[in-house]
């Protein structure tokens, strides 16, 4: 499995991972200081698999059916007002 991020290409590349690790493990891996203050990551598939968005607390097996993929992980500004939402 390779990560890559917007700014740079395989950013982390070369990672075996086991039938019981999750998005967010992956996730810490690659990125051990979190995603920054107010901010979440966003995992998503590249081109080919439909660049798809997966949830972080999902198992990577649960999803990734091939033997070697490749994720794009970006970064997404939260800020919500909820007297918006409802």
């Amino acid at each position: 499995m390779t990560l890559h991020t917007p700014h740079k290409h395989e950013y982390c590349k070369n990672i075996a991972i086991s039938n019981k690790h999750t998005f967010d493990d992956l996730l810490t891996l690659g990125f051990p200081k979190g995603p920054g203050t107010d901010r979440v990551f966003i995992v998503r598939g590249m081109v080919e698999d439909g660049a798809h968005i997966y949830i972080t607390s999902d198992k990577i097996v649960d999803w990734v059916k091939k033997d070697f993929v490749e994720l794009m992980v970006g970064r997404k500004l939260v800020s919500v007002n909820y007297d918006e939402l409802f």
